[in-house]
């Protein structure tokens, strides 16, 4: 089995809480799933390609009929990067998601990814009752941070102020991802006496779902 871990933040490990989270689910798997594949997807280290007038063009002569070989040279070194996070992101079993919440949102390197990667003919299809999965019997995790509470039981919580949490839930379940796990660490800023208590938590969390994952 592959996992395939989708990191969506700027700051190094000891600043941040969702990869804090991320390692201590990421080495739970491992001792779980010795034999298991875990491919690392920095999207800060290695940006996504843009989605801009010059990929429209490419995309479009694919759609009409353009074999990828008999494309200009241009266009078909332009589409390289994109063409492998897509085969990247379907070689994979299972999806770890690990991102920050941006202003209620993800940050935009990880929308950027997601356009990039739901992908018509091979994450999804289109049918005359609608859009339909591809990626059915696969697995994916979420592990974001943020401020204050949102989806963590608390009195101060505002579930409808969160929409990255459901939007990575959303896009998955789109290409037919079913099997959804959101581990999130939340209130540092709002409890900051209780940092320590919080990220312990949220780690645990993690421990337990990363052994079943």
């Amino acid at each position: 089995m592959k996992l395939l871990v989708i990191k969506a933040h700027p700051e190094p490990a000891p600043r941040s809480i969702s990869l804090k989270v991320m390692d201590a689910f990421v080495k739970e798997y491992k001792q779980d799933h010795p034999d298991d594949e875990v491919v690392v997807r920095d999207l800060f280290a290695a940006p996504v390609p843009p989605i801009n007038n010059s990929t429209f063009p490419a995309w479009d002569a694919l759609i009409s009929g353009t074999k990828p070989d008999d494309l200009p040279a241009e266009q078909k070194k332009m589409l390289e990067p994109s063409n492998k996070l897509l085969a990247e992101f379907l070689s994979a079993d299972k999806y770890l998601f690990v991102n920050p919440m941006y202003n209620h949102g993800v940050p935009a390197e990880l929308k950027q990814y997601f356009d990039v990667i739901e992908v018509p003919h091979a994450t999804f299809r289109y049918t005359a009752q609608g859009a339909v999965g591809m990626l059915q019997g696969k697995k994916a995790a979420h592990i974001q941070a943020a401020g204050g509470f949102y989806q963590n039981q608390d009195v101060t919580a505002l579930p409808d102020e969160d929409f990255a949490a459901p939007y990575v839930r959303a896009q998955m379940k789109y290409m037919g991802v079913e099997d959804f796990t959101g581990i999130y660490a939340e209130g540092a800023d709002t409890y900051p006496d209780r940092r320590d208590e919080l990220v312990a938590d949220a780690c645990a969390r993690a421990k337990k779902a990363a052994a079943k994952f």
